[in-house]
């Protein structure tokens, strides 16, 4: 088990104490402190099975002052919400950036209708000056279906 005490990170008195309260506890086979990165690794025997099992360990620890386990509360989270609260992410950048007047659709729809020109002016009418426009009224016309769906009932 390694524990990151970042907030600790190059105090050598701590992580000696750490490594000298650590060592006697029962399943604790070896610990192996390092003051540089801020972490301490504990290897056990102890039949980790679920975080009850560590109660022992964080209860002495944090008894004797030294740190508290914290166990982070997370959920799976499939990859397509992960991209989608990342998209979320930058889109509220990109608002904050533009002060509210432009979002990632729309700057997409701009995109898409620029590099179209290009193409119109280049004499690539075929394919892809159709695909980019039809791709920036679709993103238009789904964003102007959400705004409708989202304006409050007069």
């Amino acid at each position: 088990m390694r524990v990151r005490i970042p907030s600790m990170r190059r105090d050598s008195d701590y992580f000696s104490r750490l490594k000298e309260y650590l060592s006697p506890l029962p399943g604790v086979e070896k610990v192996e402190a390092n003051p540089v990165t801020g972490s301490v690794l504990v290897l056990h025997s102890i039949d980790l099975k679920s975080v009850e099992d560590l109660k022992p360990v964080s209860d002495y620890s944090e008894m004797s002052g030294l740190f508290k386990i914290v166990v982070p509360e997370t959920s799976p989270v499939s990859l397509a919400q992960g991209l989608a609260d990342a998209f979320a992410g930058l889109n509220e950048k990109v608002k904050g950036v533009t002060t509210g007047t432009v979002d990632i659709p729309t700057l997409a729809v701009l995109v898409l209708v620029g590099v179209s020109i290009v193409q119109l002016s280049e004499g690539v009418v075929a394919v892809p000056a159709i695909t980019g426009l039809w791709y920036a009224g679709s993103i238009l016309k789904h964003q102007l279906s959400k705004e409708n769906r989202e304006a409050p009932i007069p």
